[in-house]
């Protein structure tokens, strides 16, 4: 946790604390490393140094003790141990004779007065050795080839220790002493590095708050530093270039949207007057249907009022012309022939118009009459209005081809209108056929998806360039002598069918058949 904590400190720094710190760390390292060497140097010397001095004194003395030892005097020896008083770091000092016995003695406290100073010696070759406070340098005293002993001198190595002490202080003050310098220097050659950085960052800041990247800064160095601050201005020439660009840009956009809202404008006024003169034209075109519908409306009111008028006035005249033709066949003896067939040809005339204006009457009331949508039920209506034509058809061959029908919604009075005149047509128009084909049935509008009813049948047909005329009131394709009929019966279907919201259309070729096809979409019903 300490680590992040410490890195975090430095990081909010400025550089010239941190290149400060990194100086004086270096400094300060370097420092420590040559200073621990040099103590270590010196504590090594010193161990070297006094058992190569204590060494000396003790060559001396051995050689001092030959004489004195071989005779076994211990005064001159306890004389000659004495003379170590000089030295304040010899302990103590003692000769053994050859059987290992403490023969004399030297000891500069009192209070080691009988100490064994180097008890079980193995050898009395010259050697040295120390303990934790003292050093011990033992000599062997011989005479020629013969032992006659060993010397042995115990060393205060507290001289070690002060001087071990001595040089740490020393070294301490001249590290403190060099760490100051350091600090001193670092702080004054710091802002070489430092000067164009701090430069950089101040003039980054400036453009940062003023927008202004025309400001650039001073190349102070040949260096790396230099090399930077040379790519600092040309990194600013280059957004000022892309600024400059920009603003250019800038401004012909504004001028561009500027002039396209002139135009907006302009065509939203042309557009909002187009619209108004749109509305005022809508209105009068309004007025003008309602106007030119109801007259229709008043018109076809009048039309099948004068429709039903005059079939209703024909009608009186016709009876009259059956009335007198009935009494002339009776006054005409029946010998005379050719009198009696004119008086059929009158009779036939007069039913013939007389179909004509039920016809009419037909015609008018599918306009003008209410109508009650209900279910009806195909199937069996067909099967109701071929069985009506029963007496019509006669003897006559006719293979009628009847696929289920769905039911439909719709008046069921004028669906039999519309199934007893195509029905009709289609036994009227196989009349010279040997054997007549008809086949009824309904497919699905892949479009709408209504029911598409058809009536086909093999008759004459007609030529498809007609077809407009199909549908027309008192408009026939073939001659009365060839079929009879009014002229009225599609006419009268195609307006079921248009007051049923639905379509009606014919495919036929000449004496191969026609088929008729309408549709009644599905729609609320009244029961």
């Amino acid at each position: 946790m300490s680590a992040p904590a410490s890195t975090g400190r430095v990081n909010h720094r400025s550089i010239q604390n941190k290149i400060i710190w990194v100086m004086v760390a270096t400094s300060g390292i370097s420092l420590f490393t040559a200073s621990l060497a040099f103590i270590i140097y010196d504590v090594a010397e010193g161990r070297k140094a006094l058992p190569k001095r204590i060494g000396i004194l003790a060559n001396i003395l051995s050689f001092e003790s030959i004489s004195a030892l071989d005779f076994r005097d211990r005064d001159v020896l306890s004389e000659t141990l004495s003379s170590l008083k000089g030295d304040e770091s010899l302990v103590a000092a003692g000769v053994y004779d050859s059987d290992d016995r403490l023969f004399a003695a030297y000891y500069r406290s009192s209070g080691n007065v009988g100490a064994q100073l180097a008890p079980h010696l193995e050898s009395y070759d010259d050697q040295y050795y120390f303990t934790d406070d003292s050093l011990f340098v033992i000599r062997g005293i011989l005479l020629g080839d013969r032992r006659l002993g060993a010397l042995v001198v115990q060393a205060d190595t507290r001289e070690l220790t002060s001087r071990m002490k001595r040089s740490v202080s020393i070294v301490g003050v001249l590290f403190l002493l060099s760490i100051v310098v350091a600090v001193v220097i670092a702080s004054k050659f710091q802002r070489v590095i430092t000067a164009p950085i701090l430069q950089l960052s101040s003039k980054a800041q400036e453009i940062s708050n003023n927008q202004d990247y025309g400001i650039r800064a001073e190349r102070t160095s040949d260096d790396e530093l230099g090399v930077l601050v040379d790519s600092f201005n040309h990194m600013l020439t280059q957004i000022q270039q892309r600024d400059d660009n920009l603003k250019s840009l800038n401004e012909q956009l504004e001028d561009r949207v500027q002039e396209r809202t002139r135009k907006l404008e302009v065509e939203i006024q042309d557009r909002k007057r187009a619209e108004e003169k749109i509305r005022v034209l809508n209105a009068e075109l309004e007025d003008r249907v309602l106007k030119r519908t109801k007259q229709l409306e008043l018109a076809n009111k009048e039309l099948e009022s004068f429709a039903y008028t005059v079939s209703h006035d024909l009608r009186a005249p016709l009876r009259h012309a059956a009335g007198f033709a009935e009494l002339l066949e009776e006054c005409i003896a029946e010998e005379h022939e050719e009198p009696r067939e004119y008086i059929q040809y009158i009779n036939e005339s007069v039913q013939k118009m007389d179909n004509l204006i039920n016809d009419l009457l037909s015609f008018s009331r599918t306009g003008r009459q209410g109508m009650t949508i209900t279910t009806v039920s195909m199937d069996k209506l067909i099967t109701e209005i071929i069985d009506e034509f029963a007496i019509q058809i006669g003897d006559r061959t006719i293979k009628w081809d009847l696929s289920p029908v769905p039911d439909a919604t719709a008046d069921p009075t004028m669906m039999r209108l519309i199934l007893s005149n195509l029905i009709g047509n289609a036994i009227k128009y196989t009349g010279t056929r040997d054997v007549a084909r008809v086949a009824i049935g309904c497919s699905k509008d892949p479009a709408e998806g209504d029911d598409i009813y058809f009536v086909a049948d093999n008759g004459v047909g007609f030529n498809m360039k007609y077809k407009d005329k199909l549908f027309g009131v008192f408009q026939r394709l073939h001659s009365n002598e060839e079929f009879e009929g009014t002229g009225i019966g599609l006419a009268t279907v195609r307006r079921i069918v248009t007051r049923h919201k639905g379509r009606i259309w014919a495919e036929s070729e000449v004496d191969k058949g026609t088929t008729l096809y309408f549709t009644i979409p599905k729609q609320e019903t009244d029961v």
